[in-house]
């Protein structure tokens, strides 16, 4: 691993392990500050508040914890589970980034408290799931690795690889994405 792309995972971990867990709210809500000693340990139970370290560095391209809703602009997004989501857990880390207002959210990377993509509502979900098949129909047709297909629609939509991530995409970015990969499956019949 390169120093640059260290320094990036190490500065990513330092801010991830800084933030405030809700078992740092009593009573009436008042923030209560930490102290170094409260610093989450090594044994542990993994929560976001608590993630694996090796976790965290698997994760390529980490996109920041969300402040505010992409949405509908509000300052009201907390981790939820998958219960209040989708009314049952679903997984070993059913965690979610919540909207308190608008209710779009997003999934967590496993046993880490980054993000899988931007928030997303009803609409935006559909849109990412319905792009995703003509993608993965054009890298599993043998036309092009999975790495390939991910350059190809970047370069075609003119963002950079590294920002080309159906979690990260609008539903507009999707709705061009799809085009252009059925266009592309179209072609090399």
């Amino acid at each position: 691993m390169n120093s640059k792309k260290f320094q990036q995972l190490a500065a990513n971990w330092t801010r991830l392990r800084n933030l405030p867990s809700p078992m740092d709210f009593e009573g009436d809500y008042q923030y209560v500050k930490r102290s170094a000693n409260d610093a989450p340990y090594r044994g542990a139970e993994k929560t976001p508040d608590n993630p694996s370290r090796k976790a965290v560095l698997r994760v390529s391209n980490p996109l920041p914890v969300p402040s505010k809703c992409n949405i509908c602009g509000e300052a009201a997004v907390r981790v939820g589970t998958h219960g209040e989501v989708y009314g049952r857990e679903y997984s070993d880390w059913p965690y979610v980034y919540l909207c308190e207002c608008c209710g779009s959210y997003v999934g967590l990377h496993p046993f880490t408290a980054i993000p899988l993509g931007t928030l997303a509502d009803r609409k935006t979900r559909e849109a990412r799931k319905s792009c995703k098949e003509p993608f993965e129909r054009l890298h599993r047709s043998g036309v092009m690795s999975r790495e390939q297909a991910y350059a190809w629609l970047a370069k075609a939509m003119g963002i950079p690889t590294g920002e080309c991530h159906f979690g990260w995409f609008t539903a507009e970015q999707c709705t061009a994405a799809k085009a252009l990969c059925i266009g592309r499956l179209s072609h090399k019949r």
